[in-house]
């Protein structure tokens, strides 16, 4: 199965419910929220009914990253801005909203023990961790932002004169079911013990931009900890890098800009944009990435890179870019763009085309059941 959220959907017929010895007309779901799909991509549905709640619709909620429960993937968690947090228990076919603190939430995890962590802001815009041990029932702060100091990366607790920093993703540790990491917008990683209680610095990015200005903070759209390597975590960053931390250091994995044709005499050693990437399940060094003009796979770190002949129109315009690729069958791969979804089921060879129609709007997340 698969199953991803976008801010648009299909619009689904007319229904009506009794209530009361009277008919009363439900409006149909307007376009956002989730599709699904049973056909391992091949075509998805829009699936935003919310339980209990006749005529509302996750369509019109502010959806963010999907979030799957270790071992049971049928059990979904996407953080939805100022609603909070929906939830699904039968594989996204129908949802449920968990109130939080939190003005607006920008992330959310499920620990095996059932302790759920969400990132997020208060009505200042202040970053806020926090946690439920009882299934949303009530919540605890657990850790409040700190802001970097650009010149010596020594942290300090925001003030009144400086960007308040927040949590943009939080991912789970393959290797250590109690230990979560987080990325702020302003270039911090975090860690948290004890199943999300406490929590420290682990690093903050440097920018490795002489043209730069000063006052500009490289932070984290994406934050992806390696399943090969204990501790070893891949960042998208907000200016478009691809950047690997490992042991207290940064390397930057550059991608140029000509892998298929030849480099000009001039520009070659110019490189491409990383907009979003995935490991690839069962070679440590290899990375599938979401790149400004499709999609390109190393198997080696970025010593050598290999371009996907994936149909997108030359003339269209990127707003987002998801990858991806199945758990179970390493040559099935996803490239979404905008809101078309590409599918390979040879490894990037040959690609099939699938496209919701709703060219107004954009996919932000792509999830895939490993069952």
């Amino acid at each position: 199965m698969k199953s991803f959220y976008t801010f648009v959907l299909l619009v689904v017929v007319l229904a009506t419910f009794q209530l009361g010895g009277c008919t009363r007309t439900i409006d149909p779901p307007p376009p956002g929220g989730v599709y699904r799909s049973e056909s391992a991509g091949a075509s998805f549905d829009q699936s935003v009914n919310i339980k209990n709640m006749p005529g509302e619709y996750v369509a019109r909620f502010n959806l963010r990253e999907i979030f799957r429960l270790p071992g049971n993937p049928d059990i979904i968690y996407i953080a939805a801005g100022e609603n909070g947090i929906i939830t699904s228990e039968d594989g996204g076919k129908e949802w449920r909203v968990i109130e939080t603190p939190l003005t607006f939430a920008t992330d959310v995890v499920v620990l095996e023990n059932g302790v759920i962590v969400a990132a997020g802001t208060d009505g200042s815009g202040q970053g806020f961790v926090v946690r439920s041990l009882d299934k949303g029932e009530s919540w605890n702060s657990v850790f409040t932002i700190p802001v970097p100091v650009e010149d010596k990366g020594i942290q300090i607790v925001g003030g009144a004169d400086v960007r308040p920093s927040v949590v943009i993703s939080i991912e789970i540790d393959p290797f250590n079911p109690g230990r979560i990491y987080g990325g702020s917008s302003l270039g911090t990683l975090f860690i948290a013990e004890q199943s999300g209680k406490t929590w420290r610095t682990l690093f903050t990015l440097r920018s490795d931009n002489a043209i730069q200005a000063t006052n500009e903070i490289t932070g984290v759209a994406r934050l992806l900890p390696s399943p090969h390597v204990p501790g070893e975590l891949i960042i998208i960053t907000t200016d478009n890098r691809l950047l690997k931390i490992a042991n207290n250091t940064q390397q930057e994995i550059e991608i140029p800009q000509y892998i298929s044709t030849p480099a000009p005499v001039f520009g070659s050693n110019q490189t491409q944009e990383a907009l979003d990437v995935a490991y690839i399940p069962g070679f440590p060094e290899a990375l599938f990435v979401g790149v400004e003009t499709g999609a390109v796979v190393t198997r080696d770190l970025g010593q050598s890179w290999v371009e996907l002949p994936v149909p997108i129109e030359a003339t269209e315009r990127f707003n987002t870019i998801q990858v991806d690729v199945s758990p179970t069958n390493v040559n099935r791969m996803f490239v979404v763009v905008n809101e078309v979804i590409y599918r390979s089921e040879d490894g990037g060879v040959s690609w099939n085309t699938f496209s919701l129609g709703l060219p107004q709007h954009t996919i932000v997340d792509f999830s895939i059941n490993p069952a």
